[in-house]
């Protein structure tokens, strides 16, 4: 069967609050695998440019508000690329699988040999894999590299 990681906070211009509705919409449904909070907020701030201190703390708390409502499901956060020891230990149980999105190219490289050195016991999922198909050093598409990637 399919099962669902469902998004249900992600931008700091909506209140911490606007979890609920979104979950009590669909938490009765056999589906949902668990609840996920921000998306690359490392990178965006979710999605208000929040720095990296206001972004955890931001994260620890919507985690908390999910927690609240449903305590039953595991609650999990999509990181760009590997946090640091600093981030894993601030954010600690308000989440409970790590989601990483990881654009290095052909490999895994040490992605997995990462994780292990971090201070988490926690397990962590591919939530994107690939190579960009944008060069963002040279803000275009970057077709040569896609194809390279893909053959």
């Amino acid at each position: 069967g399919i099962f669902v990681l469902n998004t249900v906070y992600v931008n700091a211009a909506d209140s911490i609050d606007s979890v609920v509705e979104r979950m009590t919409a669909v938490m009765d449904h056999p589906v949902v695998l668990m609840w996920v909070v921000g998306n690359e907020w490392n990178y965006n701030g979710f999605y208000q440019k929040l720095e990296l201190e206001a972004a955890r703390g931001l994260l620890r708390d919507a985690a908390r508000k999910v927690r609240s409502v449903d305590s039953t499901r595991p609650i999990a956060t999509v990181f760009g690329s590997m946090p640091d020891a600093a981030t894993v230990q601030f954010i600690g149980d308000d989440v409970d699988i790590w989601g990483l999105n990881q654009y290095d190219e052909l490999s895994f490289g040490p992605l997995f040999d990462n994780w292990a050195k971090l201070p988490t016991a926690k397990p962590m999922f591919l939530s994107e894999y690939g190579a960009d198909a944008f060069n963002s050093k040279d803000g275009k598409p970057d077709e040569a590299a896609q194809a390279v990637a893909t053959k």
